[in-house]
């Protein structure tokens, strides 16, 4: 059974949802609380929240919706062209790493769909089955509400531990039945709304000097902060 508790007290939130008809309960649980809606290509619902004012970034090209939520500097344009050249999931990993800023990059391509947070850790996703399909979030609140799901004690008796627990353990949430994505991993919905995590990302290999790796790494990080500033001069 679907229920939902009062979201009044959680400020942002977004849920992502396949492209099927077995979501559709999940859609119409969340549509009296959800102030914005973005469908995918096919029409169906795709992502339903609350979030703040340009914080979303869509782009769409043919079978393809591209949505960027959080800091980034990236425009709608942008996004368009790149929906373009996607012809499948995979193909986002590119633009993933091009990317500067700190951010939720979710995709809808020919009624598959790809959710993917930071590697990072920051910005987490979190999925469970609700039904007939999984759905994913970037709050496990909100999905643990939709499931009115029970707290696992183990798992939160070792959040309590002092000093607090490190990588990976950390991030799991405390949620019967709510799983996370590991930041290196994004995570897939197919047309069955069956879910699947893929790699992603990989750390580099120890090559580059660090003569010629720092100047690299600065302007990584001024596009990033920029990004996260909204500046884009």
């Amino acid at each position: 059974m679907i229920g939902l508790a009062n979201l009044d007290a959680v400020p942002s939130w977004f849920v992502v949802l396949p492209d099927c008809e077995a979501a559709h309960p999940v859609s119409a649980a969340l549509g009296a609380q959800a102030t914005q809606e973005i469908s995918h290509p096919s029409g169906r619902p795709w992502l339903l929240g609350r979030w703040p004012k340009g914080t979303v970034t869509i782009g769409q090209a043919g079978s393809t919706n591209i949505a960027v939520v959080g800091q980034h500097a990236t425009t709608s344009d942008q996004l368009a062209r790149a929906a373009g050249r996607i012809q499948a999931v995979a193909d986002l990993d590119r633009l993933a790493k091009s990317l500067p800023g700190s951010f939720f990059l979710i995709a809808s391509v020919a009624g598959r769909v790809r959710v993917q947070g930071t590697v990072t850790g920051v910005r987490q996703v979190f999925h469970a089955r609700v039904g007939g399909a999984t759905v994913a979030a970037d709050r496990a609140d909100v999905l643990a509400s939709l499931l009115d799901a029970g707290l696992d004690e183990q798992w939160l008796a070792i959040h309590l531990i002092e000093p607090p627990i490190l990588y990976p353990l950390a991030g799991r949430p405390v949620w019967q039945g709510i799983a996370v994505v590991p930041g290196d991993h994004y995570l897939m919905l197919g047309q069955d709304g069956r879910p699947r995590s893929v790699r992603w990302w990989t750390p580099p290999e120890p090559v580059v000097p660090m003569a010629d790796g720092a100047p690299a790494l600065r302007e990584a990080l001024s596009a990033a902060i920029a990004a996260a500033l909204g500046d884009t001069s």
